[in-house]
């Protein structure tokens, strides 16, 4: 009776992007976060030093926040 019918669950996700908030980058001034399995850098949180970090992508948002700490963002 129940059954039969519904969603299918995909088998791979092929989309997934890995991201992480600048509330949670660790306390280390240099920072690779595409060796950390981090694929995009958000904007949430307020930076705590000024950061150097390398990543894959990252919003805008983020960039401006990092960059008025006095840090910097490098595409890898």
């Amino acid at each position: 009776y129940f059954g039969g019918k519904g969603f299918n669950v995909p088998t791979s996700v092929k989309n997934y992007v890995r991201a992480i908030n600048i509330k949670d980058l660790p306390l280390v001034e240099s920072v690779n976060l595409t060796e950390m399995g981090y694929d995009k850098l958000l904007a949430k949180g307020k930076p705590k030093l000024k950061y150097n970090i390398i990543v894959n992508s990252f919003s805008a948002k983020a960039k401006d926040k990092i960059e008025k700490a006095g840090g910097k963002i490098l595409v890898k």
